[in-house]
């Protein structure tokens, strides 16, 4: 799941840099291994925040559920929303799940969705 999910978010950050000119500058929400914990321990909304932010320069991360991280610079959600031309939510936390994104956006949790 982590390889197809890195593989549909770089598939999206190339359509949208063709459209921009430039790489898009992307934001990342969540990190934990499931919503509303502050645990990472075999996270692998974790693995795909480590291998992206090694493509792509400019990555904002958003993780409600930590203060930081000893090598992901961690930013406020208002931060990641406004600076970020994709939105990319891996982990279903409830502070995400009434977000309204009126950017491009990849919901690979199933977050926005209506149950």
């Amino acid at each position: 799941k982590s390889i197809w999910s890195i593989n549909k978010i770089i598939k999206e950050i190339k359509k949208i840099e063709n459209d921009l000119g430039r790489e898009p500058v992307l934001g990342l929400l969540g990190i934990t291994f499931k919503p509303n914990v502050d645990d990472l321990r075999e996270s692998p909304a974790l693995l795909i925040a480590s291998e992206i932010s090694k493509k792509i320069n400019e990555v904002y991360i958003c993780e409600p559920n930590l203060v930081n991280h000893p090598f992901l610079k961690l930013k406020d959600l208002n931060f990641v929303l406004d600076k970020s031309d994709l939105i990319v939510i891996l982990v279903a936390h409830d502070e995400f799940k009434k977000l309204v994104i009126n950017k491009n956006k990849l919901d690979l949790c199933g977050a926005l969705s209506e149950f």
